[in-house]
């Protein structure tokens, strides 16, 4: 007696295919916007703690430490509002890092220019960061000698959604008083997330 294999056809295999292909492009648009949102919340969370960092270190130390927005940590780099790397250095003389982002970080901070601590810039291009100033120093009460903010957004894929786009781009502001804050501009005031409004 023979028995029957039972299998699938040709067009069963086919259907599922194609409805496996429908799935995927819906589901890839939604995926590409989420990495990117999430590289961009990575590279703010990252200039946040920097940003934390230098303040703790000035309170820390009783002196004026300097956070540096910066192109790369070569011997080549240079002080750079769209710098997606940064530098953590005592303000003394001779603490200029133009040229010297190679050097070794000094956790004492006695040696030019001082460094104290560094970030690599982010070699994932796709995010990129507008300062309005290039640095701001803390003083030893962790209070800054001027306000800034950092903006990031995306280089390359869908805008912002202040702008009309499906990308959650965020905002660092250092007050004054030294007070940071890590914000959306999506939201609307009154929301926990908004940034404040100027």
């Amino acid at each position: 007696m023979l028995t029957r294999h039972r299998g699938f056809s040709l067009v069963e295999l086919m259907v599922v295919v194609v409805i496996a292909s429908l799935l995927l492009a819906m589901a890839v648009p939604s995926f590409s916007t989420w990495l990117t949102n999430s590289r961009i919340r990575n590279v703010t969370t990252e200039f946040y703690a920097g940003l934390q960092q230098a303040r703790a270190e000035a309170i820390a130390r009783n002196g004026s430490v300097r956070f540096q927005s910066v192109s790369s940590l070569t011997s080549a780099c240079s002080l750079s509002t769209s710098g997606a790397g940064w530098v953590i250095n005592r303000v003394a003389t001779g603490d200029d890092v133009s040229g010297k982002c190679d050097v070794a970080v000094d956790p004492n901070g006695t040696t030019a220019p001082f460094i104290i601590a560094k970030r690599a810039p982010d070699v994932d291009t796709r995010v990129s960061v507008s300062a309005s100033d290039t640095n701001v120093v803390f003083n030893s009460l962790g209070r800054s000698t001027s306000t800034i903010s950092y903006e990031f957004t995306s280089s390359n894929s869908g805008g912002c959604a202040t702008q009309g786009g499906d990308l959650s781009c965020l905002r660092v502001l250092v007050s004054a008083s030294g007070q940071m804050r890590m914000c959306n501009p999506r939201f609307p005031p009154g929301d926990p997330q908004a940034c404040p409004v100027p």
